[in-house]
């Protein structure tokens, strides 16, 4: 299940997005001699990806799409994500992701 915080959802629209995209990053371990494992990040951009699933169809205006990894996390541990408008900046933050991929 997806929520949109009502922030958020009106940072979305005022922009003039349509859609919204849950993506997958790894950044870099704390180790300082490179022999640590990434750890996974989800991102959320409006830049569309080719290999996204569209997961979310409660809200008529915004459609939210995710990389095959977060759709099937999201429906193996039936999570609740929220996305949520940042506090400093012009972003979006997502949260309740259970990262077992």
């Amino acid at each position: 299940m997806i929520k949109i915080t009502r922030e958020a959802r009106g940072f979305i629209v005022n922009k003039g997005f349509r859609a919204i995209y849950l993506n997958l990053t790894y950044v870099k371990g704390p180790c300082a001699d490179n022999l640590c494992k990434a750890i996974p990040k989800v991102a959320v951009s409006t830049e569309k990806h080719s290999n996204s699933y569209l997961i979310s169809l409660d809200d008529p205006e915004i459609k939210v799409y995710a990389v095959p990894p977060i759709a099937a996390s999201i429906n193996r541990h039936n999570d609740t994500i929220t996305i949520s408008k940042s506090r400093v900046g012009d972003k979006l933050k997502v949260s309740g992701m259970t990262y077992s991929f």
